[in-house]
């Protein structure tokens, strides 16, 4: 049996969907654990319906972080094989049955599939169209390293999830939860393969705005998980490095820099206007994942 585990924060505006989404699938020994890590909006109403479902489970918990909403569906779970999806996806019907059939395969592995954009969001939003944030594409290459260990659209044995010892709760914000736990499987010996025909949906639109906070929290997750794994190689594969470091003292020095290129980002919003704008996007995104980073570990007095 696959228990697919879906934990989530205040995202009852797509959490259905991403529901039905499941219960669609041409693939039906399953079961969906939705883990509420103490949402303040209407998630529980809004998945009331779905209590009718034999095969769904409704937990609520005290607000603890993605970490310990995966590791309380971890221990729910009934099935052998582990999915992890995100709360905003939405899965192809044919998604299960691609795992399972690679978990088969190549067992025993982590698979990981596509995840896309639908056209109506890349379409009707210019920061999406010029980033294509939310997508994950691995490519053709089969084996995989513990990077692209990212957890929207991917399965797993439960009993190895269990042997590397789960999700690390040090994570209390967004990012690199998954990347820490793909780099503890990866020592272990554990594969990571790539299925680009299990496709799954990205269905929330973002903006700039939500980035840089994102950004921020990525950041300070970036400093959680150097002091988990030390060591010049992870840096650099985070991010930070001299240069990256450099670039934002500079955008300390001169504010003034940095507002110029957020007024140039909102002009060429304004005109609808996307050509360059990924590279500026980035760009500001970079330098608050570098201040997210470095208050971490102001903070922690380092």
């Amino acid at each position: 049996m696959i228990s697919i585990i879906i934990p989530t924060y205040n995202c009852a505006k797509y959490l259905s969907e991403t529901i039905e989404s499941a219960l669609s699938q041409i693939y039906k020994d399953i079961e969906i654990i939705i883990v509420d890590d103490g949402s303040t909006d209407n998630t529980s109403e809004k998945l009331s319906d779905f209590q009718k479902y034999a095969n769904y489970h409704y937990v609520y918990q005290e607000n603890s972080g993605r970490s310990a909403a995966r590791n309380r569906g971890i221990t729910e779970a009934k099935g052998e094989i582990l999915v992890f999806l995100d709360s905003d996806k939405v899965l192809d019907k044919n998604a299960l049955k691609q795992h399972i059939e690679s978990q088969h395969k190549y067992s025993p592995v982590a698979v990981i599939g596509h995840t896309l954009l639908p056209d109506e969001i890349v379409n009707a939003n210019i920061y999406m169209r010029a980033t294509h944030e939310g997508e994950v594409k691995p490519g053709k290459k089969r084996k995989l390293p513990f990077p692209y260990f990212v957890t929207g659209n991917l399965s797993v044995p439960k009993n190895l999830v269990e042997r590397a010892g789960g999700f690390d709760e040090d994570f209390k914000v967004y990012g690199w939860e998954d990347s820490e736990l793909g780099l503890r499987l990866e020592k272990l010996g554990v594969e990571l393969i790539c299925n680009p025909e299990i496709i799954c949906y990205h269905h929330h639109v973002h903006d700039l705005t939500s980035q840089i906070d994102a950004m921020r929290k990525v950041g300070q997750s970036a400093w959680i998980f150097t002091q988990k794994a030390p060591g010049w190689n992870l840096k650099l594969f985070l991010g930070i490095h001299p240069v990256n470091l450099g670039l934002y003292q500079l955008g300390r020095k001169f504010p003034g820099r940095i507002k110029k290129i957020m007024a140039k980002i909102e002009r060429m919003e304004m005109e609808n206007n996307s050509a360059g704008l990924a590279f500026w996007y980035n760009l500001i995104k970079q330098y608050y994942y570098i201040e997210g980073y470095l208050e971490a570990r102001e903070k922690a007095g380092d």
